[in-house]
Formats: C-alpha cells, structure tokens, sequence
C-alpha cells in the first residue's frame, strides 16, 4: 500500500515538473499554456488488463493469469481550473475476476439434518478445488488532471489522479474440483453412536462428488473505493484543437474490503439433496479452526487506457472587452491587445495603413502579415496573436513552396545590442510556432531590425507596443 502511494506521488510529482519545465524551455511556453488547454473537454474510453481481486487465503493460493483479466470503459467530462490543471469526472464500467486455487482441502464441521432429529460430524477432503469470482462495477472517478505543454508536434505528457467509487451492480462465483464426504451420527453428549463413518452413500450425500463446470451463481459485493492514477501521451488529431487522442497506462488500487461476510461453509451437508452447497470462498469459514478462508478482499487493475476526447472552449484567463473603447490611448490599447482578437486585428491593419499603404492580402504568392503586441523585453508568443498566425500557416500549407522572412522588431526601450537580440528572439518564437506545425524550418528566414523601423512613433506605451512586432513577408519560392 504505501509503495503504491509513493509510486503515485512521484510519478505525478515528476510529470507536473517535467510539463512545468517546458513552459520555460520554449518561447511558446506561455501560448501553449493558455491557448492548447480546452476549458471542457469529453471523452470516451476503454482499456484492459489485469482486473482482479487481492486476499490472502489460509488454506490456497491466487496468482496473476487469463482468470485474473478485466476491461473497463467509461465516458467523462474534464473542465480546466488553470492552464495545465483540470478536475474530471464520470462513469466508468469495469469488470474483474479471480481464480482462487485450493490444492488440499481438509474441513470438519457439526452439522444437523433437517428434521434436527440427527446430529452429524462431516469430514470433507477435496483436491485441486478451484473457485472463480468475477464483479461487476459501475465507478464514479474524481480525478485532478495534469498535461504538460506539447513537448513535440502535437504531443503533450498528461497524468492523472484521484479515487474512484465503485457501485457493485452484478458478481458471480462458481466452483470446481473434487470432494469426498464422510460423516459419523452424534449422540446428545456429543460421541459417535457407531464406529463407522458413512460413506459410499452418494445419494445421503456421503461419498465422491464431482463439480465439473462452474456452474455460476449470483454473488453479493459491497461498495469499492480504489485510489487511481494513469499516465501517458495525448495526441492533437486535428488542426482545429479540438479532437484528441489518449494512449496510456492505468493502475487502480483498492482501498475497502468487498466481502459482504463470512458466515458460511465452503461445502456445506445439505440433507435435502446429496448435492452440497457450494458458497462463495469470500463468504465462508474455514470450519476446523474457525477463520475465515480469505482475508480482506480489495480490487486492483493496471492495464492499457485509450480515449477519445472532444474540446471546446479554449481556456483563457483574459479579462472582458471594454465596449466603451475609443481611440488609441495607453490603459485601451492594453486592454484591446490582451482580451480582444478581433480588435487587435483591426488595430494592426489601421497602424499599417498608418505607415505605409500596404494591405494584409494574398496576392499569388506574395502576402505580408505582422504579429504586434509583444509583452516588453519579452517574445512569448500570446493567444490573441493565435488567429494570424493560424491565417498563415494556411497560406504556407496552400503553398508549399513559398519562403518567408521573419523580421522581428522592438521599440526604443534598452540598447541597441540588446534589441537587436530580443527582436531576432521574437523571430525564432513565430518560425518555432510554424516548425511545430508542419512547416519545414528550411523555409524561413530570419532577423532582426531591433528599433530601427518603427511601425508607429514610440511616444507612449500602446504605439510602443504596436512596435513591439514580428513583420511576416513572402521572399521567394524554393
């Protein structure tokens, strides 16, 4: 139990700083982080392995093999709290089985027939006794979810973690093996009234009895509650970022004993039939020295997970749109260039159209873009410059063998050597954005202007940051 526990916290532990890392590794760290995770995502599942029962016995034994195999599938709902963080929940089916294996079997118990009349002392003896349990649950999993930043072309590490509730809706069990009975009468001072046992009476249930198939009666568990973690790799299908797929491992450690009691007898003298009762293992007592034949029964499962899962709603933190916006002044522009694409867009063609009369067009091959609103002395590539980029990574897919230029700028803030670095980091931010996308890194050029070619005067901090930019223009084709 407690390496399970540590297994789980330093596998989780070890992921969240591993996906951490990324963030800072790479200048779209903070794009990745804000615009990648979806704020509702749904999802269906299934997977399989090893789905069994844990116990000890005190008379056999239970060992991983195809009677100790089990699926599960489920459907769910995760919603994102923060940007790699999400809590999720849903209903899962899962099925276990056990086998569990009695070599020897030795009890002795006091029995009665039904007319209480005679009082019995049963010796039962058996050999290779075998008795399957199978459980069916329907769990409830409260899960918190971690997903790193993609660490290659659409790939993201994710982890999760939390309990599951198990409401038990079926289980079986059945038996096989051999046995052979015998018994001697009881008087009232508890003797035997003859020297002799019965046996070879099979029809008076002493004798040979064979149990040749499992023959499967209905079982009663009680509620499970299982710790669960699962790891593995999440993969974007779709350039919308919207389709998923998951592919990972899973292990789920059960917490609380299942059996519903243990009052009864494995093989118990039945004086109506000369069949005995069978009973499950789980529910019955080793009669000879009074203990039960199992002792806490729990589940466990570990096996291979694959889900689908749907986005919507990319998760952001941005604040909302001020509709009383006018004009170009510092506090509005910021506020425009962190809540509002759209705006930002409009804002972007009015500035170059301020400079110079350049349209943002497709002309055959040739097209200028830029990407304005870098955060000072910083080149993070932010969600609203999202829409843009998206426009032209189109025009690169359309056009395969279309070069561009990447020219990045600053404003006059800082010294010359110190701009001419940040404007060519802002550069490599935008190619790096398109080489994870597809775009070999062959087709792209890039500089640095640094302050020199302002798109607007650096008179205040909106102009400022307007300048703040990476120019996008078509240079040849290969």
């Amino acid at each position: 139990m407690k390496k399970f526990l540590i297994m789980i916290l330093a596998g989780f532990c070890a992921t969240s700083v591993f996906g951490q890392g990324q963030a800072h590794e790479t200048s779209l760290g903070e794009y990745i982080k804000q615009n990648k995770q979806n704020r509702h995502e749904y999802s269906i599942w299934g997977g399989g392995g090893i789905s069994t029962l844990r116990y000890s016995s005190v008379t056999g034994s239970h060992s991983v093999g195809t009677g100790s195999l089990g699926y599960l599938g489920g459907i769910g709902y995760s919603y994102a709290v923060l940007y790699n963080w999400s809590l999720s929940a849903g209903a899962e089916y899962s099925f276990l089985q056990d086998i569990l294996r009695i070599p020897l079997l030795a009890d002795r118990y006091t029995t009665s027939d039904e007319t209480s009349r005679y009082a019995y002392h049963v010796f039962v003896d058996g050999q290779d006794i075998q008795q399957r349990h199978t459980a069916a649950y329907i769990n409830i999993p409260l899960l918190i979810k971690f997903q790193t930043n993609e660490i290659w072309l659409g790939v993201k590490w994710y982890a999760n973690a939390g309990v599951k509730v198990g409401i038990p809706i079926s289980g079986t069990y059945g038996t096989k093996g051999d046995i052979s009975t015998k018994g001697w009468e009881v008087d009232a001072s508890g003797g035997y009234t003859t020297n002799d046992p019965f046996t070879g009476m099979p029809s008076h249930g002493w004798g040979m009895h064979k149990y040749d198939s499992w023959n499967n009666k209905s079982f009663t568990f009680k509620t499970n509650v299982a710790l669960s973690f699962e790891t593995g790799m999440k993969w974007r299908l779709k350039q919308d970022e919207k389709w998923f797929l998951y592919a990972g491992v899973y292990v789920d450690y059960g917490l609380t004993d299942v059996r519903s009691g243990s009052d009864n007898k494995l093989f118990d003298y039945n004086d109506r039939s000369p069949e005995y009762a069978t009973h499950s293992a789980f529910h019955s007592r080793y009669e000879d020295n009074s203990r039960p034949y199992t002792d806490k029964v729990s589940s466990f499962s570990a096996g291979i997970k694959v889900q689908l899962a749907f986005g919507s709603k990319p998760f952001t933190m941005n604040k909302p749109v001020k509709p009383e916006y006018e004009g170009l002044t510092a506090p509005q522009a910021e506020e425009i260039i962190s809540t509002n694409v759209d705006r930002v867009i409009e804002f972007q063609k009015e500035a170059f159209e301020s400079l110079k009369p350049v349209e943002r067009a497709e002309r055959d091959h040739d097209f200028i873009y830029s990407i304005s609103g870098f955060e000072f002395n910083k080149a993070d590539i932010q969600p609203f410059m999202v829409p843009i980029l998206e426009e032209v990574l189109r025009l690169l897919h359309k056009y395969p063998t279309v070069r561009l230029r990447l020219s990045g700028h600053t404003d006059d803030v800082g010294n010359e050597d110190a701009n001419e670095k940040l404007g060519l980091r802002r550069a490599e931010a935008v190619k790096e954005y398109f080489v994870l996308r597809g775009i070999g890194v062959d087709r792209f050029e890039t500089t640095s202007s640094s302050e020199t070619i302002p798109m607007l005067p650096n008179e205040d901090e909106a102009k400022r940051r307007v300048n703040r930019r990476v120019d996008i223009t078509s240079t040849s084709t290969q």
